[in-house]
């Protein structure tokens, strides 16, 4: 079949229920302010059932990291160990502010 022989309310409708989709990816979406100990501060989206892992991952892939080091996440004063836990769990409530510090890591 070609294009042109389709009707062409289905692309609007299509297209409404792409942009439904949208929309619930949107409202499923939380910014979070994320601080570095080094004074960078920047905002991140990331989906309500994010993990810590998921969120660390979104750090690195947005400032790097530098070989020799690991990333420490904190949320109310509190070191997020527990990468496999979603981080909505692992905030206070209503906090969407994360910081972090890069540790060296040396091996002896």
């Amino acid at each position: 079949m070609e294009i042109e022989s389709l009707p062409g309310n289905l692309f609007i409708e299509g297209a409404g229920h792409l942009s439904q989709l949208l929309a619930e990816a949107r409202r499923l979406q939380k910014v979070w302010t994320v601080s570095g100990l080094d004074g960078t501060t920047f905002q991140l989206p990331m989906h309500e059932t994010a993990t810590v892992g998921d969120f660390s991952e979104a750090i690195v892939g947005r400032i790097g990291m530098k070989a020799g080091s690991k990333l420490a996440l904190f949320a109310g004063g509190n070191l997020l160990k527990d990468f496999s836990k979603p981080l909505q769990q692992e905030v206070p409530e209503h906090s969407f502010e994360i910081s972090y510090v890069f540790q060296q890591v040396c091996a002896l």
